[in-house]
């Protein structure tokens, strides 16, 4: 009985490698880190895509993260990462957890405004930065969002605005990022109390 070669095993870290890949409609996946996957999908034009994958508390689930560096080089505050941005970006994303619609920084955006609305606040604080905010850092998980993130963000703002306009939309922005902190820590302190009752009744 002929046997059938072992298939080589994949190496995302080589360019070579990934260019050698056939297109894919589904990812390659390597070992990252516990529980966590790199995924790397060879495309039809230009780079291919880095993909992560996420096992966790008995949930699946796969999200994409950028675009691998194959011809163009990685430059910090777009998308295109080397193979080690890319293991960080999917260690950040696996911490922050399944990305939903409660957890991006759009909704937090949404949960200022409402605040800001309750006490008589300027809502035009949020609606300036979502008007400038990409669609890229709108739908990243908050957990996810990196001072890098930031930082790019703002540079790109000063060439489009006064730097006194930059400061008003950067605050605004934090302080809808704080108050979402805020709340998800009294959330878990309120399950935290909770689960002490329950012991108790035990």
């Amino acid at each position: 009985m002929v046997q059938k070669p072992p298939e080589p095993k994949s190496n995302l870290r080589s360019r070579s490698w990934r260019l050698a890949q056939p297109d894919r409609k589904k990812a390659v996946f390597r070992d990252g880190r516990i529980r966590v996957l790199l995924g790397y999908r060879r495309t039809a034009k230009g780079n291919g895509t880095w993909v992560v994958r996420v096992t966790k508390d008995g949930r699946d689930w796969t999200k994409r993260i950028g675009e691998a560096d194959d011809y163009k080089e990685a430059i910090p505050g777009t998308e295109i990462l080397t193979h080690s941005q890319a293991q960080d970006e999917a260690k950040k994303i696996a911490n922050a957890g399944k990305p939903s619609g409660e957890k991006h920084v759009k909704a937090a955006l949404d949960r200022y405004e409402d605040d800001l609305k309750s006490r008589d606040g300027d809502p035009d604080n949020v609606v300036r930065v979502v008007a400038h905010l990409p669609e890229k850092l709108a739908s990243k998980a908050i957990g996810a969002l990196s001072q890098q993130d930031l930082t790019a963000w703002r540079d790109e703002l000063k060439t489009k605005m006064a730097p006194a306009s930059v400061n008003r939309t950067m605050s605004a922005l934090r302080a809808a990022l704080n108050l979402a902190a805020t709340k998800t820590n009294a959330s878990r302190s309120d399950r935290g109390r909770s689960a002490s009752k329950d012991q108790g009744r035990q």
